[in-house]
């Protein structure tokens, strides 16, 4: 029985469009993708092409997001940290991190797809589709640390693309760079449509070709435009080949661009891969501007892609150049023939070979005579063009030995994760107890008032840095020594500035300035404090510590006991408030 039915693509139709329209849910999609081999994503579908659609949805949960690349080491945590898998489903709070020289590709539901550079971590906030239709909510991801590279100038008609970073919110609606350095500076690039930065309640727009830099805790600074990419000095080159246990030579030129008002570049990043979307980079390497060339050998056979990119002296980086192919081919050399002193040179796949000079037709195998230097022109099949014919010299041995038994070693102990971030506090809530002594001489000579006991509340609210908002309320107490001098009681309530440095879970010194107003008796007074403590962690969640307090009573002339400066001095307990992400 035939589960599918035929459907034609309409034009301005997608993957997820298809699903919601023709299957009734988001969930279509995966069904969508097992039956109509589309390629990677994202997928353009032409109007007019047939799709097979089945003909119900099963009842299954689509993830949110799939590992769809992965080079050399990549870890995922799903929540448990393993080694990537391709085709890895994430969930909303899962993790993905790229190692050195490593690279990685999520692609989300809708098709939307981000590139992570080396030495990435991205937290995962996509949504998965179990309702009857997909959110028009963008998907999510934070970017933590390293480097990413958004990729929708495809998709037509959807939501932008929604990437937190250390202080600031992106919305990107094309092709944009988007990284986070060691002194969490974020860095956005719009390359190809619109993008718009939120940090600390400013809203910045950034056109196409343009750039912002903002620091955490900061408001972004001003728009900028990015440094042109370069264009390669002459034609596609054609393809190379070399001989047995030859190695091919990677080496290009190109010319920078310039135009008034627009920032020359300071260096150039030039990146070879093996793959067209630059996940499988052989080469990552940066040159200064000066050096407008890039040359290297050792390149083994295959096909490879060359992009260069302007470097601002911002860190700025410019939309990458029009890639340049190199395709690196191979012959093989066959078994020497005794009785004609010739061995069989076989040509690689696609290519015909024949001996340099002659005017013979170019084969898929010929004879080359042994221990002689002989030239050999290769051409792609089917080509007459003479340009397109490359000439290796090559002295071939007499007989070709077996090649020599690959010994495996065991790979070395994968390094250690990186360490985690350390909380940020957000807020904080502390208690202060200990004892209090008088300094005023009427209060402690008079009224015998010398050494009493107390406590106070204190708040904290993160402004910017180190920087805290605080307020506190709390009571004094002062038993009387003098003959008649009844028990005396202080409440006070006060606000102001709180320095606090260290991470939470160290040692963490803090300093406290605040003014306010006490209640004696009958008496509302103005007064000021100052605080210096030092506290421990005891975990990403409490802290424990000292602290030392000097309180100031002012009083009005009126009043024969004059002003009443106190010094206390005990234990604060702190608890740190709930803090939305790490």
């Amino acid at each position: 029985m035939n589960n599918t039915r035929a459907y034609t693509v309409r034009e301005g139709d997608t993957c997820i469009r298809i699903a919601q329209r023709q299957l009734g849910s988001a969930r279509g999609i995966e069904a969508i993708h097992r039956l109509n081999n589309l390629g990677p994503t994202p997928h353009r579908l032409r109007a007019g092409a047939v799709l097979q659609l089945p003909l119900s949805v099963r009842d299954e949960v689509v993830p949110a997001a799939r590992l769809t690349s992965l080079h050399n080491r990549v870890e995922s945590y799903t929540p448990e940290r393993h080694d990537g898998r391709l085709n890895e489903a994430l969930e909303r709070g899962h993790r993905v991190n790229t190692h050195a020289e490593s690279g990685a590709a999520v692609t989300f539901l809708d098709e939307s797809r981000i590139s992570l550079e080396e030495q990435t971590l991205v937290v995962i906030f996509g949504e998965n589709a179990t309702a009857a239709s997909l959110r028009s909510q963008p998907d999510q991801a934070t970017l933590l640390t390293g480097a990413l590279r958004t990729h929708l100038g495809a998709l037509v008609g959807r939501p932008p693309a929604r990437i937190a970073t250390p202080g600031s919110t992106i919305d990107t609606a094309g092709d944009s760079r988007i990284s986070v350095d060691s002194a969490r500076m974020t860095r956005l690039a719009s390359h190809r449509g619109q993008s718009n930065m939120v940090a600390r309640r400013r809203r910045v727009t950034v056109p196409e070709g343009f750039g912002v830099r903002v620091r955490e805790g900061e408001r972004p600074g001003p728009v900028r435009p990015l440094p042109l990419a370069p264009r390669f000095e002459g034609d596609a080159s054609p393809p190379q080949i070399v001989g047995p246990e030859q190695s091919g030579r990677l080496d290009f030129g190109w010319v920078p661009e310039a135009r008034e008002g627009v920032p020359a570049p300071s260096e150039w990043r030039v990146q070879l891969a093996r793959d067209p979307s630059f996940v499988n980079l052989a080469l990552d390497l940066r040159q200064p501007a000066a050096t407008p060339r890039v040359t290297r050998d050792g390149l083994s056979p295959g096909d490879y892609y060359l992009r260069v990119i302007a470097v601002d002296a911002e860190g700025m980086e410019s939309v990458p150049s029009a890639v340049r192919q190199l395709r690196l081919r191979a012959f093989a050399l066959g078994p020497a023939v005794s009785s004609s002193g010739t061995s069989t040179l076989r040509a690689p796949e696609g290519f015909g070979c024949r001996i340099a000079g002659t005017r013979e037709a170019f084969s898929a195998s010929i004879e080359v005579p042994r221990r002689v230097q002989t030239g050999v022109e290769c051409a792609p099949e089917g080509s007459t063009e003479e340009s397109n014919t490359v000439t290796l010299e090559a002295t071939l041995p007499p007989e070709v030995s077996p090649p020599p038994p690959v010994v495996v070693e065991a790979p070395p102990p994968p390094p250690p994760p990186p360490p985690p971030l350390p909380p940020r506090v957000r807020g904080t809530l502390g208690l202060e107890a200990g004892a209090v002594l008088m300094l005023g001489d009427y209060q402690r000579d008079v009224q015998g008032y010398n050494l009493g006991a107390g406590a106070r509340l204190v708040g904290a609210l993160r402004l910017v840095g180190p920087l805290f908002l605080s307020a506190g309320a709390g009571q004094w107490i002062f038993p009387a020594t003098a003959q008649g001098s009844p028990l005396a009681g202080v409440v006070e309530g006060s606000a102001g500035l709180r320095l606090r440095f260290g991470h939470f879970d160290g040692l963490s010194p803090f300093v406290d300035l605040q003014g306010g107003v006490v209640a004696t008796g009958a008496q509302i007074l103005p007064s000021v404090s100052a605080t210096a403590g030092l506290e421990h962690g005891l975990g990403d969640a409490v802290s424990v510590g000292g602290f030392v307090r000097y309180f100031h009573v002012f009083a009005p002339a009126s009043l024969a006991s004059g002003d009443a400066p106190m010094v206390s001095a005990g234990l604060s307990v702190t608890l740190r408030l709930p803090t939305r992400g790490r």
